[in-house]
């Protein structure tokens, strides 16, 4: 099966949207791997003009499970 760049680029923007919300939602590791391995292709095959939004997206991700109280007693 072909992909053409063109049909990436017009579908682009709701996939990183998608992807994006499924990582908010907080998914276990094998998740987030596989979500990260979709957005480097997605951004391979894309446009990659919005790639710094999304890795300032997983960057806060990070630092708002890093600063919950819920994580916290888990790294204690």
């Amino acid at each position: 099966m072909f992909v053409f760049q063109s049909d990436i680029k017009d579908k682009q923007q709701k996939l990183v949207e998608q992807l994006t919300s499924q990582l908010l939602s907080g998914p276990g590791p094998p998740t987030r791997s596989l979500i990260g391995h979709c957005l480097s292709i997605l951004y391979k095959v894309g446009d990659s003009f919005t790639i710094y939004e999304t890795v300032n997206k997983c960057n806060e991700v990070v630092r708002n499970k890093d600063d919950s109280p819920s994580f916290l007693p888990v790294r204690l």
